[in-house]
């Protein structure tokens, strides 16, 4: 699934594609780059000393980073729950269970994007 589906969960058209997945990928990213930095903070530093000092900008940007991962994880099972009390039904075939529709008949007209192609 790509990141440019999710898109369509913020615009509320009348098909949305949804999956928890990338919730929980774009709200790790923040730890992500943080592990980045630290990890280059690591290999560039001088002798086999353990870290002495702690940066206020990385501990800011620590704890932002584990907000973010914890309220992307919460989030990717809250957002279910919306949908069920929601108008959007879910598309339940193999290809479409990302598919969120006002009206069934929809999954007939969506075409799923094949990486394939």
């Amino acid at each position: 699934m790509d990141l440019f589906g999710v898109y369509s969960f913020f615009l509320r058209g009348d098909i949305i594609q949804y999956n928890g997945k990338v919730i929980i990928s774009i709200g790790g990213v923040p730890l992500f780059i943080w592990m980045f930095f630290f990890s280059l903070r690591i290999l560039l530093r001088k002798g086999m000393k353990p870290l002495k000092k702690a940066t206020v900008i990385g501990n800011i940007w620590l704890g932002i980073s584990i907000a973010s991962c914890c309220l992307g994880f919460v989030m990717s099972f809250i957002i279910p729950f919306i949908f069920m009390f929601s108008s959007y039904t879910s598309c339940n075939e193999d290809k479409l269970g990302s598919y969120y529709v006002i009206h069934p008949a929809l999954c007939k007209t969506i075409v799923p994007y094949d990486k394939l192609r």
